[in-house]
């Protein structure tokens, strides 16, 4: 049972470096006694054998036999006590090398984890431009779950919005898990090292649907029959030694074995890879087995794999299966199939596993991809006490104080207060070039988006409705498509303007608009695109260079608000506060960029 911290650590960096030296200690621990036991199985089993000669040469046989079982008893408990402690030096290693991780990402250094690049779209309404996944991304700062199910999960759930009973369920599992620190970090050793990529996993989940081949015909009993073969030509070698014809005796069972062999071929395709995976995700289920959930959610959770069979014994069954059908690699697996029919024996066994479990074992895979996503958000609050869990209302507000952006550390960070209905109303930010406008945006961007997945926000607080978030801020020219940066960014708002039509709490964040035609035609379309999503109640953020947008505020005053980020100029010097100021941005500063440039004004 892993016991709860009472709060978190004053000083997280020190308690990560702790932990690091603790679990390296550990690691150095057993490898020494790992050397020890291989030293001493080393002379016992020289010991072993001299006196098994000793006693089978002085003694009856009997006695001869007792010793030899005995001998070769300790001899196997010695080597399940090694492959024991290689187990646990593995998980200390990864314990060591997780607690030395999140050292480093307490200094704002998390290159070391997942980036999440395969879940990267970039025609997703928000992911790209608020750098979701990807190199130095939200999902590489929070993900913590080393198995597919963890990392697909998590990216779903950054993905699009939960309900809103979801994202309170999750959000109280979260403040549970945040101080089971040490369940945490073993649910990520057990789960660490092993390869489990989705194409194996969805090769094996073709198999938990795809029909028998042996279970359910006569050919189950083929194994018998090999092996009464198998007697009947030893028996003939008695009178007829290694005559040819004698040879016969197995043709019943090659002729079943050829009869076999594309669809045993099939099956091994689909099930042979992911021996090492199902170890790992039977050693995570038993490491879960040993935790009591404490809120609904997770109880609720749990029942997936809570039932009279123990989840985890039977991927550990599965993987000692797929393990057997294995030993098809060695060549020597010819005479086993002569013998006793080896192939179709373990697919008989396989299927039968298959019957049993196939409806649970999809469910045990759920499970695991949920515990390691919650895992990961309790990681995070833990990581950041000083963040905190939003409030999700029903109220057409979104009211933030001390939103800092989550990505930046936090000696650089600048947080903000901000507040806006969710409901036909457009915020226009203007401010001078490098001010933090888009910045500014994905501050609100991804604190909306972490606040739908159940996590804790960068915020001092947060009150916000379930939102639907859609960007438009990095649109690029394409030469495979023949798209340029303008066609491409008017398509984009295209999917702005169809999603605010289609669905309700839509907050979209549009940086420089129509940027790519001239500015007569920029001032008249961003006016209309802006107009026509408020009218479909649409709301959000639109930053803007155009500062004649900033009238509409007096011709839509319920509508509009004009939020500013200023700089101040001294001399050639540019100042940045990053604060966020009601009112037009009255400071320009592209003539000293540019001058400072080398451009001659």
């Amino acid at each position: 049972m892993f016991q709860a911290l009472d709060s978190i650590p004053h000083n997280l960096q020190e308690n990560y470096q702790q932990r690091a030296n603790a679990f390296a200690d550990q690691v150095s621990d057993i490898k020494k006694r790992t050397t020890r036991l291989a030293l001493l199985r080393l002379v016992y089993f020289f010991v072993a054998i001299f006196s098994c000669i000793y006693i089978w040469t002085n003694y009856a046989i009997g006695i001869g036999i007792l010793a030899t079982l005995i001998f070769a008893a300790g001899f196997f408990m010695m080597i399940k006590r090694y492959l024991s402690l290689q187990q646990d030096l593995l998980v200390a290693q990864a314990l060591a090398d997780l607690n030395t991780s999140e050292f480093k990402a307490q200094n704002n250094h998390y290159d070391q984890f997942d980036t999440g690049a395969a879940f990267f779209d970039a025609e997703h309404p928000y992911t790209a431009d608020l750098d979701i996944f990807g190199e130095r991304s939200l999902f590489q700062y929070i993900n913590r779950g080393q198995t597919f199910f963890g990392k697909n999960r998590l990216a779903q759930w950054l993905s699009q919005p939960a309900s809103f009973q979801t994202i309170l369920q999750r959000q109280a599992s979260v403040e549970s898990l945040k101080l089971h620190e040490d369940f945490r970090q073993y649910l990520v050793a057990y789960a660490s090292g092993k390869k489990n990529d989705q194409y194996n996993l969805d090769l094996l989940k073709d198999w938990l649907v795809g029909k028998d081949l042996i279970r359910g015909t006569w050919m189950r009993f083929m194994p018998m029959v090999a092996m009464m073969c198998s007697v009947a030509f030893i028996g003939l070698q008695f009178n007829y030694l290694f005559e040819l014809w004698t040879f016969l005796v197995f043709l019943p069972v090659v002729l079943v074995l050829r009869k076999t062999l594309q669809g045993v071929n099939d099956l091994h395709q689909q099930t042979g890879r992911a021996q090492e995976a199902l170890q790992v995700y039977a050693n995570v289920l038993k490491h879960c087995e040993s935790y009591q959930p404490t809120t609904p959610y997770l109880k609720e959770k749990y029942q997936l794999i809570q039932s009279d069979k123990s989840a985890s014994a039977e991927l550990r069954s599965l993987g000692y299966l797929v393990n057997q059908l294995n030993v098809r690699y060695n060549v020597f697996v010819i005479f086993l199939n002569l013998l006793g029919a080896w192939d179709l024996y373990w697919v008989y066994r396989l299927e039968q596993w298959r019957a049993n479990n196939h409806k649970e074992i999809l469910n045990w895979f759920d499970f695991i991809g949920e515990i390691e996503a919650l895992g990961s958000l309790a990681n995070l609050a833990y990581n950041h006490p000083d963040w905190t869990l939003p409030e999700i209302t029903e109220e057409q507000d979104l009211k933030g104080i001390e939103l800092g952006h989550p990505l930046l550390p936090m000696q650089q960070r600048v947080s903000n207060d901000f507040s806006s209905p969710t409901s036909g109303h457009t915020k226009l930010l203007t401010g001078s070039n490098m001010a933090g406008k888009s910045t500014f945006l994905r501050t609100i961007g991804l604190n909306i988006v972490l606040a739908n997945a159940g996590s804790v926000v960068c915020a001092a607080s947060l009150q916000l409705p379930v939102l639907r978030v859609i960007t438009s801020m990095r649109n690029t020219d394409n030469l495979h498509d023949s798209t340029s940066s303008f066609y491409a960014e008017l398509k984009r708002i295209r999917k702005v303007i169809q999603l605010v039509k289609s669905e309700s709490n839509v907050f979209y964040l549009l940086d420089e608009i129509l940027k790519g035609t001239n500015s007569t035609d920029r001032h008249k379309g961003s006016k209309a695109l802006i107009l026509q999503l408020i009218n479909d109640q649409g709301a959000g953020i639109v930053a803007t260079h155009d500062l004649e947008l900033g009238n509409m505020e007096k011709e839509y005053p319920s509508l509009m608000e004009n939020i500013c980020l200023e700089v101040d100029i001294k001399g050639n010097e540019l100042e940045f506060d990053y604060k966020l100021r009601k009112g037009v941005c009255k400071s320009l500063n592209a003539s000293i960029l540019m001058q400072n440039m080398g451009i001659e004004l």
